[in-house]
């Protein structure tokens, strides 16, 4: 009787403790498995920090001040950041390319800021990771293209077409033609006038020649003929002799190692270049007449002070 008691007893208790036992077996499970979980984020994690860094790449490149720019793949090490930002990426091209104006970069996006941090050296914000780079000067790779068969940099293809506008527009501006203005002026309806004593010209008719030796005819008579017509013009001939009057306007800037050729036909082209400040792209458009390139429009360009105002 007290052998079968004893057996009843442990029945009862092993029924009654048996949901309690396959709970804590059920716990433990699930605590294992939460570890798994946490530990699956954690490394998750580190895998997120890993990829979220800038990644070195020896080829990217940016273009500051006429400047290039290397990656040196080294995070700044500036514990106090400057407020002062100098600049930012304005123009991304493909990786492969080479920048060929201020503030242009193969790699990044628009918007990146700039911060110059010593000679020869400049730190980029790379946005996507929250990190300034250390870029470091280096050989300049002047940007070539192809013009009329021929290869040019960027500063020799501003030199064949935007630069001829630039010296028409800077004889109107007063500063182009060489005029001697410590001599007597003449006084003509209260406008001082003082004689051109340049070797390119000496008639209005040779100023004309030359200006038509740079530019259309159309874009001369539509921008620059005004300058001789009038009751007061800029230039006029007195006693055979050309005189100007003062002007003093300024004249365009532009960045010319941004100088780049976007279409070109047997005869005509289109060219652009950026302004000094970047912010703006002028227009230029080639002819070739009788064998020449001409600028026959170039956007942003200036109208001539209009003396009979």
């Amino acid at each position: 009787m007290e052998i079968k008691k004893t057996i009843s007893v442990l029945l009862i208790l092993m029924l009654a403790l048996g949901p309690l036992l396959a709970g804590c077996g059920s716990q433990i499970e699930s605590t294992d498995e939460n570890e798994n979980t946490d530990m699956g984020i954690e490394n998750n994690d580190v895998d997120n920090d890993n990829s979220s860094k800038y990644v070195f790449n020896e080829n990217h490149k940016i273009m500051v001040g006429g400047k290039m720019y290397y990656s040196t793949g080294q995070e700044s090490k500036l514990s106090v950041r400057p407020e002062r930002i100098n600049g930012e990426i304005m123009h991304v091209i493909a990786e492969a390319e080479v920048p060929g104006r201020d503030y242009e970069a193969n790699f990044g996006e628009i918007g990146y800021e700039i911060q110059f941090v010593g000679d020869g050296f400049i730190e980029v914000h790379i946005v996507d990771t929250d990190q300034w780079i250390i870029f470091e000067e280096g050989p300049f790779e002047a940007k070539t293209y192809v013009f009329d068969g021929k290869t040019y940099t960027s500063e020799e293809l501003w030199e064949i077409t935007g630069a001829k506008y630039m010296k028409v527009d800077v004889i109107f501006a007063g500063a182009g033609a060489d005029v001697n203005w410590s001599a007597e002026a003449i006084n003509i309806d209260n406008y001082q006038y003082f004689p051109v004593v340049d070797d390119r010209f000496q008639t209005i008719g040779e100023m004309k020649a030359y200006i038509e030796s740079l530019i259309t005819y159309n874009l001369a008579a539509t921008d620059y003929y005004q300058a001789f017509e009038g009751e007061t013009p800029q230039f006029r001939e007195i006693d055979g002799k050309l005189y100007q009057v003062l002007a003093d306007r300024g004249t365009m800037q532009v960045d010319t190692y941004s100088t780049r050729v976007i279409t070109e036909t047997d005869n005509s082209a289109v060219i652009e270049v950026d302004s000094f400040d970047g912010e703006e792209t002028n227009t230029i458009v080639m002819l070739k007449v009788d064998g020449e390139w001409l600028v026959d429009y170039f956007d942003g360009g200036y109208i001539p002070r209009n003396t009979n105002k």
